[in-house]
């Protein structure tokens, strides 16, 4: 075996406590369902560090699903309702270095703490925000927050109070409609760089801010094919081209220098969420914003990157996650 893959496959096991051999995989979810492993509908995944569990958030059943890193389900935590501990649309899920995971509802406006009590995961507390979010992430013991209605982030305490507002003003703002559509995005928080990026899903665009909300550089992905806009006093309408138009679909750390994006082509009579023509991923430099690499795949959807593991999106039949090493060689023209 190469020593770059022994030297990753050495800190996989120190971030999973698991080991995962090139070509081998976990599945998280169940193959054949139902029962409590099968899932509805992934909207976040991510490890809880070194204890070597994985959170699933299922946003259609309202729950967060523990599996160890071989995929078997260990427990689960949450329900539909507006109560402690519950959900109606969870959008969003963030794990702290205290693997306490944090989940935000686009319904409540409200961010839910869960504490890891062994292999369980108990509510503990739960900030209301002030402002329509679509994602955050976290600074400290700050939430960054992406507003579902434009461009601008908020910095926002555990009690719940707008501290700033990072980024210029945007046009989409000017009109309310313009921005519900057009600025909706996802966030990235790198603190080691003291940046945060936002990516915005529609357009799609990356861009890139100061803590203090300075702009940095913005990244247009160049080779995508958008949608057609029409703005009008009244109304905004999206319409997609014979040949579909491009989504931002993911926005995650790979290193503390690099960013991985994923693209998502949705085409016209397109059905079911998370059908995508085709899939184009780039890794872009945080302290520049350049892109240093990029390929296509027709099918693999990434949802989060820990180290050097990724986390992918399967539906045959029922949606479950794919844990398996990356390729070296990202800043080279080697896949991931």
């Amino acid at each position: 075996m190469p020593k770059t893959e022994v030297l990753l496959l050495l800190i996989a096991v120190r971030l999973m406590a698991c080991i995962l051999q090139p070509g081998d995989s976990a599945v998280l979810g169940s193959e054949t369902g139902p029962d409590r492993s099968t899932l509805g509908l992934v909207g976040a995944v991510r490890p809880l560090g070194a204890t070597g569990l994985i959170a699933v958030l299922d946003s259609r059943m309202n729950r967060i699903v523990l599996f160890d890193c071989h995929g078997r389900f260990v427990s689960e935590v949450g329900r539909s309702g507006a109560g402690p501990g519950e959900f109606a649309v969870p959008v969003a899920m963030r794990v702290d270095p205290n693997n306490v995971v944090h989940v935000l509802d686009e319904s409540t406006q409200r961010i839910s703490r869960f504490t890891l009590d062994g292999t369980q995961l108990r509510y503990s507390s739960a900030t209301t925000l002030p402002v329509a979010a679509a994602d955050f992430c976290l600074v400290g013991r700050a939430y960054i927050v992406a507003t579902a209605t434009g461009r601008r982030l908020h910095r926002i305490n555990t009690d719940g109070v707008d501290e700033a507002v990072l980024g210029p003003p945007q046009a989409a703002e000017a009109n309310p409609l313009a921005g519900r559509i057009l600025g909706r995005g996802l966030v990235e928080c790198h603190a080691s760089r003291r940046t945060i990026v936002l990516g915005l899903t529609q357009l799609p665009l990356v861009v890139a801010y100061t803590e203090a909300g300075d702009s940095l550089w913005d990244n247009k992905l160049e080779g995508h094919r958008r949608m057609i806009v029409t703005i009008t006093p009244r109304e905004v309408r999206t319409d997609l081209t014979q040949e579909g138009a491009d989504f931002l679909v993911t926005l995650g750390r790979l290193t503390d220098s690099q960013l991985v994006v994923q693209l998502g082509r949705v085409m016209p009579g397109t059905r079911r969420s998370g059908e995508y023509a085709r899939l184009t991923t780039y890794v872009i430099r945080v302290m520049d914003g350049r892109t240093t690499w990029v390929a296509t795949r027709p099918k693999e959807h990434l949802l989060h990157v820990e180290g050097v593991l990724g986390f992918f999106e399967s539906h045959d039949p029922y949606p479950r996650v794919i844990v398996r090493p990356l390729r070296p060689g990202f800043d080279k023209k080697e896949a991931p």
